[in-house]
């Protein structure tokens, strides 16, 4: 079985490669002996008349789509181009999502239970209640990471399972006789508490809202991780590296993921403002992991008992923007950054079994 995966991989963006790793564990779970072909993202986007319509892959029995947050407000053309380009090419193949989610920007940040009134959704996501039309139909099986994706998807009428995020299955497929992530080394120097850094003045979605609520939040972030000396800034970004860099703040650059593995293992406490980051955290061995949310992705990280930590926001603290609606405050509460914290719930590392079985079926099912 030959398979090609519509989803970019390169170390740019470690999320993807956790997704993308975990979607390969689980269709070499159904289907041991499946090929993955590679696609180039960023050539398909820049010859996108071309690439997908001409490049030479051969037989193409699954065009599989990896986890990616495809559904936005302002979802990307690119894509959709790809994915009708792809079905027009390769009419016999079967088509598969695992793991799809969303990106919509600030939502449990500023929009408080946003997607519980499907009327809001109705009016102000039209465009993507089309995309996702575009996107999805005639995919024979689409697995939803968020529920934010499986309203949205039911709205449209399209069938979808909502079950885990596939980037809890990546340390599976890196792990092999010569390494296994869930056995710490006891010659390895790692840190007990560990923060992944990213720049939310660099995030999409933060050219939403007005400059001083990012900043706020940018410095929010960096005094909290800052005023507890022991924990140690990871990035994951070049571009993130580069900016603590300038602003005098130590951090360490990051983007080997077995390497990873090995720190996530080996630390009793890990904050991360990156979701694919908490979740891989929590299945290589940190019990205790939070994550920061920058916009509705974070959501799929709820289901493995990872907490949620933000600032209160309160609109009185930005005097020009107390009359703008779409700032309506969700005060959580959370306090910045506690060294007693305790996650609440505890994530046994052997469901992962079982979940992996669950999509393995549905595979199956769809494939046989």
């Amino acid at each position: 079985m030959r398979i090609l995966p519509i989803h970019p991989v390169s170390e740019y963006n470690t999320g993807d490669l956790m997704t993308y790793y975990g979607a390969m564990y689980l269709m070499r779970k159904a289907y041991p002996d499946c090929e993955f072909l590679h696609m180039d993202i960023n050539r398909a986007e820049r010859e996108i008349d071309t690439y997908v319509p001409q490049y030479n892959w051969g037989n193409v029995d699954v065009i599989l789509l990896c986890g990616s947050p495809f559904l936005s407000a302002n979802p990307s053309g690119s894509k959709i181009t790809m994915l009708k380009q792809a079905r027009e090419r390769f009419k016999n193949a079967k088509f598969l999502a695992l793991g799809i989610g969303s990106s919509y920007r600030g939502i449990n940040l500023f929009y408080d239970n946003y997607f519980d009134n499907l009327e809001n959704v109705e009016q102000t996501n039209e465009k993507s209640i089309r995309s996702t039309r575009e996107l999805l139909a005639g995919f024979d099986l689409v697995v939803t990471r968020d529920k934010y994706t499986n309203n949205l998807l039911d709205m449209t009428g399209l069938k979808s399972h909502h079950f885990y995020d596939t980037a809890c299955f990546a340390p599976s497929i890196l792990t092999t006789r010569r390494f296994n992530p869930f056995i710490i080394s006891k010659s390895m120097i790692g840190y007990d508490k560990i923060f992944i850094y990213t720049n939310p003045l660099k995030h999409d979605m933060w050219s939403h809202f007005p400059e001083d609520i990012w900043k706020f939040y940018n410095d929010w972030m960096l005094q909290g991780s800052l005023k507890e000396s022991k924990f140690k800034i990871i990035t994951t970004t070049s571009g993130d590296a580069a900016y603590l860099s300038s602003i005098k703040v130590d951090n360490l650059f990051v983007t080997d993921l077995r390497y990873l593995a090995l720190l996530y293992s080996k630390a009793s406490r890990v904050i991360s403002s990156r979701v694919h980051h908490a979740i891989y955290a929590k299945v290589c061995g940190c019990d205790d992991v939070s994550v920061i949310p920058f916009d509705c992705r974070y959501v799929s990280a709820l289901n493995f008992g990872i907490d949620v930590m933000q600032p209160e926001i309160r609109l009185e603290d930005f005097k020009n923007h107390t009359n703008d609606s779409r700032l309506t405050p969700l005060l959580r509460g959370a306090h910045l950054f506690p060294d007693s914290y305790k996650g609440t719930l505890s994530f046994m590392r052997m469901k992962i079994k079982s979940y992996a079985d669950e999509y393995a079926n549905w595979i199956k099912g769809v494939l046989k």
